[in-house]
């Protein structure tokens, strides 16, 4: 199995991505686009790239390559390597020879902007276009083929339709075509948890608490921030750490927490549920001892005050004998 190769000994593991240029995932027949294996900016410029489409090797070891004329052959899952990192994740590519195509990018997560363009085939000019999601329209234009949303949520999730009219040279007249594509809109990193630890919170012991979140693989590389809150208050301002440590907790520190994760462009944030956490008494042995040894000095305490403070008789005197 070549997937072995993505284990290489003494590097470091980097996942590149796939990338398309323009970034749709669906083109029409004869159409170019070029197809690049993108491995950040801390990428070694002298290492080797490999590519394959539906698990099967492509022989191009370049970063990029073009296909210039595309037709329904070039149809597939690209996926890339390079000589110092993993395999990228498969991202598809449709050629079309339909008349009208709804263009998308590949992936689509919360927060993007979204570009939807209603894209007809060459040699045939368009008007009066019309999007639809779930069927009601939410866009009509004489001249303008692009839908776009500047930043989406899972409620843009659905089904996209647009039409447009095309006009056939051979008899002069406009006809009516429609394209349709299905949009899921990906969770970019899942709702926190609030994680305690240890388990169990005696006072004077130091707490930590976490916020438990995980990236969408393909998006493995963004930065998020992280904030706590006490009893629906501030105690940790946004910042990269994902934790809060309290030093000495004490029965004060009881309380309901929850924290919040957020993009560094703040475009995306979610909070967690409330966790209740309760500082108990230490009820250990050597604090047992403790608190009878401070009872005993109470004790003694008290008896020297009383003695001190008690009437002095003062002896019969002997001039009366």
């Amino acid at each position: 199995m070549w997937f072995l190769g993505a284990l290489i000994p003494g590097c470091a593991a980097v996942r590149p991505v796939v990338i398309f240029s323009p970034n749709y995932y669906n083109i029409f027949i004869d159409e170019s686009v070029t197809i690049t294996c993108n491995t950040g900016p801390a990428a070694e410029e002298t290492q080797t790239y490999y590519w394959y489409k539906d698990n099967d090797t492509i022989h191009r070891d370049q970063q990029s390559f073009e296909i210039k004329f595309a037709d329904e052959s070039d149809s597939g899952d690209y996926q890339c390597r390079t000589s110092t990192g993993d395999y990228s994740h498969p991202v598809r590519l449709d050629v079309s020879y339909e008349y009208l195509i709804l263009q998308r990018l590949p992936t689509v997560y919360e927060g993007d902007p979204l570009t939807l363009r209603c894209h007809n085939t060459t040699g045939y000019p368009g008007i009066n276009t019309v999007f639809y999601k779930d069927g009601e329209v939410i866009q009509s234009s004489v001249t303008d083929s692009v839908l776009h949303i500047d930043k989406v949520d899972k409620s843009v999730t659905g089904t996209y339709r647009c039409t447009r009219q095309l006009l056939h040279r051979d008899d002069n007249t406009y006809h009516h075509y429609s394209a349709e594509s299905k949009i899921s809109v990906l969770e970019l990193f899942s709702y926190p948890k609030i994680k305690m630890s240890p388990n169990t919170i005696n006072d004077g012991d130091d707490m930590f608490l976490t916020c438990d979140t995980t990236l969408a693989p393909l998006r493995d590389t963004t930065e998020l921030q992280f904030a706590f809150y006490r009893d629906g208050r501030n105690v940790q301002e946004f910042s990269v750490s994902d934790t809060y440590r309290v030093l000495s907790a004490q029965l004060e520190d009881s309380a309901y927490y929850t924290c919040d994760v957020r993009t560094s462009t703040d475009n995306v944030r979610k909070t967690s549920d409330m966790l209740y956490i309760h500082i108990r008494l230490d009820y250990t042995v050597q604090n047992i001892i403790r608190l009878v040894v401070s009872g005993c000095i109470l004790v003694i305490a008290v008896c020297l005050i009383f003695y001190h403070n008690k009437p002095q008789h003062e002896a019969p005197s002997d001039s009366g004998r």
